[in-house]
């Protein structure tokens, strides 16, 4: 079986078309980054159905 090869990516496309298109690409967790005014936040999910953890993230650094 192989995934299809037809999928684009615009600039419409939501988290829960990703979330749909997850099985056919046997997806099995997602990295999620947000940015707020405040904060950025990271959720770890399990696709299709899993927990989604979450967590506020204060500081990042950048390594080489």
């Amino acid at each position: 079986y192989s995934p299809p090869s037809h999928a684009v990516l615009s600039r419409k496309n939501t988290l829960k078309d990703f979330i749909a298109m997850a099985g056919p690409f046997k997806v099995t967790h997602m990295l999620v980054l947000s940015q707020t005014d405040d904060f950025v936040n990271l959720r770890v999910m399990r696709v299709p159905r899993g927990p989604t953890l979450s967590f506020h993230v204060r500081h990042s650094v950048i390594a080489q």
